[in-house]
């Protein structure tokens, strides 16, 4: 059967439509309804189908915002066709070491491979390579005559009237869908024989546009990064980013797919850190605005990415959420509704909160530093009662004005350690957060 066969077939067209609308995928009934599957079948089979223009969409905020498209439903029927059938012929000529966007194969073995290959050349050069803006430099005639070259007419025509709605320069293509994925694994194919078959590199991998390889001495390493760049420009019209690209000792370790590898040892880098660290807080603080689903996902996410490597830290952070999640807990509650529905004098029991104390001083020693800034808050020092724990002298501390508004949003405070029963860390995030309201309204 022909790759186009394949496309208009009203077998292939009933089940594609069925698995794109699953129940949970969005898709209305009113759309359903509007499918005219023995229309699409005619229009595909008489080359007349034509893909309406997609909108175009955001997502994300700050460093993470994303432009992605939308299409209707008929033309994501279309998309979904075109991809099976293609990489039912494509897939087979891709390298093993292609790890994107394959089944069974992921951008955690792409690092397992390019560490193994660090770890047995140890004195050698790692070449890591970067293409500058891949998808939106991507050129139309290019990818179809790599298309024509294992695929029918009718079908490379199809893809040709889909590539047409994303502007008349004829370069760039969409990215976010399956389809586009084949195509961004199809354009540098001829890249990955280069190196593979003719330059007889056998660690060469690739994920995307990003490459790595080690060679065995700098000389080397220099040759086949300026044969590789001579063929992305004169070849296929790329060029490699000069920040990301580079040529360095496998001891000085490589920068790869969010990591930094060595032969050894697996580390996360420091911008991924930070960021997840700020996720966590807001998390931990019921500020992430996140439904519990969307952050168990959020830490099997994480977890994930934090596999073998050597950031015990942050694994230890990510395994207080997962705690309290395996313990049926909540991050939906807020912190504002809490101290608004608790502005009251009622009074704190010191026994409770020495309570917590104890609880705290029982945790995992990881947690050490954390449990000792939340020990050494004398919260009872700052309430005249009667049955409060004596304590040092408060000269030091701030003070406090006696407003009943004032006293009874850190009592609410204290009421929510003794009542949700915090962990260690987000006890202290919470004790921290008083500390810092207190500075604010008491600026002496």
């Amino acid at each position: 059967m022909l790759c186009y066969d394949k496309i208009t077939n009203l077998d292939r067209l009933e089940t594609t439509l069925l698995e794109l609308c699953y129940k949970g995928s969005g898709v209305t009934d009113e759309e359903f309804d509007k499918i005219d599957l023995a229309r699409v079948q005619a229009e595909l089979g008489a080359g007349t189908f034509k893909f309406a223009a997609p909108k175009y969409l955001t997502a994300g905020s700050g460093s993470e915002r994303r432009k992605y498209i939308s299409f209707e439903l008929i033309e994501r029927l279309v998309i979904r066709l075109l991809y099976t059938a293609l990489s039912e012929i494509l897939e087979p000529q891709f390298i093993d070491n292609l790890f994107s966007h394959r089944k069974n194969k992921s951008y955690k073995h792409a690092i397992i491979n390019l560490q193994e290959s660090m770890r047995l050349n140890a004195d050698g050069i790692v070449v890591r390579l970067d293409v500058e803006k891949y998808y939106d430099s991507i050129d139309h005639e290019i990818l179809l005559l790599a298309l024509e070259k294992y695929v029918d007419k009718k079908s490379v025509d199809l893809v040709r009237s889909l590539l047409t709605v994303f502007g008349n320069d004829g370069k760039g293509i969409f990215s976010g869908s399956s389809l586009s994925n084949l195509f961004g694994n199809l354009y540098l194919s001829s890249v990955d024989h280069l190196v593979t078959d003719a330059l007889q590199n056998p660690t060469y991998i690739r994920f995307v546009d990003d490459m790595a390889m080690v060679c065995k001495d700098m000389a080397t390493a220099q040759d086949l990064r300026e044969t590789i760049e001579l063929y992305l420009d004169k070849k296929l019209k790329l060029k490699l980013s000069a920040r990301k690209s580079f040529l360095r000792g496998v001891s000085d370790g490589c920068k790869f797919l969010g990591y930094d590898i060595f032969p050894e040892k697996l580390f996360l880098l420091k911008d991924y850190i930070d960021s997840t660290n700020e996720k966590l807080d807001k998390i931990l603080c019921g500020q992430s605005g996140l439904t519990d689903e969307q952050i168990r996902n959020k830490i099997r996410s994480i977890k994930g990415k934090l596999k073998n490597t050597c950031e015990i830290a942050l694994r230890d952070k990510v395994e207080e959420v997962d705690k309290i999640l395996r313990a049926g807990g909540s991050f939906l509650r807020s912190r504002t509704r809490n101290i608004a529905a608790s502005a009251s004098k009622e009074a704190v029991q010191p026994s409770s909160f020495l309570k917590n104390k104890g609880q705290l001083a029982s945790a995992d020693e990881k947690s050490y530093e954390k449990q000792e800034v939340l020990s050494s808050t004398n919260l009872a020092q700052n309430f005249k009662r009667e049955d409060h724990v004596t304590q040092k002298s408060d000269n030091n501390l701030p003070k406090i004005p006696q407003t009943g508004r004032v006293e009874s949003q850190i009592v609410a405070e204290i009421q929510n350690l003794n009542m949700l029963n915090l962990t260690p860390w987000e006890a202290f995030l919470c004790v921290k957060r008083w500390q810092e309201s207190i500075v604010v309204l008491n600026p002496e």
